[in-house]
């Protein structure tokens, strides 16, 4: 129910009320309550309805299933779109380029670790060489200034 009339939301209102109220009661007479023996209502249906439901019942399982077939299709076809946009991201000059790049911070990463550890060994070498040096001059030192004595 529609009301145009300025003042009239009571009208309506009251309006709106009663065809509730009639659309329940007609609800309420076209079932039949029965009570069960344990104490529970059931409601039954009168049999001009059912025969009208199932064909509703059917087009909707039909319907179901051809949207399904289309949600399906159009989800595999995203998936193909979105799976040949990466492959062509990947072939790209900017992931050629950044591929490149990676592979040259690595090279130069090495070369430093190279050039690091060669300092190392040649610092490591002087010291050892040093240490030699000076082990050397020690046994040389106590080679000259020791005496030996011997007994015949």
């Amino acid at each position: 129910m529609i009301c145009f009339a300025p003042g009239s939301a009571f009208a309506c209102a009251i309006g709106m009320k009663k065809m509730l109220l009639a659309l329940a009661l007609l609800a309420a007479l076209a079932c039949k309550v029965e009570k069960t023996a344990d104490d529970t209502y059931k409601v039954r249906t009168p049999d001009i309805v059912k025969p009208n439901a199932k064909p509703a019942i059917d087009a909707t399982k039909t319907n179901l299933d051809t949207a399904g077939r289309v949600v399906g299709k159009e989800l595999k076809d995203l998936g193909t779109t979105i799976k040949k946009g990466a492959q062509d991201a990947a072939d790209s000059e900017a992931a050629r380029q950044a591929k490149e790049q990676t592979k040259q911070a690595a090279h130069a990463a090495g070369q430093a670790l190279k050039a690091g550890a060669g300092k190392a060994a040649v610092a490591a070498g002087d010291a050892l060489k040093s240490a030699g040096e000076k082990a050397q001059a020690e046994a040389r030192e106590s080679t000259a200034t020791s005496t030996t004595t011997t007994r015949h």
